[in-house]
């Protein structure tokens, strides 16, 4: 085995085990748990009321979760580790994923990414030392997958 070849299996198992987290975490709020919503969902600062900065609906919800699956089983299609034809769009589709990642990694320039200017909320503080952290880890991870030799 290679070092790229290791190095892209580590990166497909990182990102299908972190994005499968994602999903059933999702899954569970689909159906109705609260767990951790507290911190995910942005707020304004306290001192401007502290409210959510959105209410996402169990629909938009369930997209979002039936994306994250399709995005953990993308590393494993790339691959050829599902009993399924890789489509020939799988890198293309990676690099896709890497730029949301990153994206999402920059942020909103207000309350949430790299460049926040709020910082002082629990979700400002979530953010900083986990999302944005493994926004980026995703994003070389999908990277490195969509420009690897397969």
């Amino acid at each position: 085995m290679t070092m790229l070849t290791l190095l892209t299996s580590v990166a497909a198992l990182v990102a299908t085990a972190s994005l499968a987290a994602i999903t059933l975490l999702h899954g569970a709020w689909v159906l109705g748990s609260t767990l951790w919503l507290d911190r995910v969902i942005p707020r304004t600062p306290e001192s401007a009321g502290g409210r959510a900065l959105f209410a996402p609906s169990r629909g938009l919800t369930g997209i979002v979760t039936v994306t994250f699956a399709l995005l953990a089983l993308l590393p494993g299609l790339t691959l050829g580790w599902l009993p399924l034809p890789p489509p020939h769009m799988a890198p293309t589709l990676c690099l896709g994923a890497a730029f949301i990642f990153v994206v999402r990694a920059i942020g909103d320039f207000r309350y949430c990414g790299l460049f926040r200017r709020i910082r002082s909320t629990t979700f400002a503080r979530w953010d900083a030392r986990l999302y944005t952290p493994l926004c980026l880890l995703l994003a070389a991870c999908y990277g490195l997958l969509g420009v690897a030799p397969h």
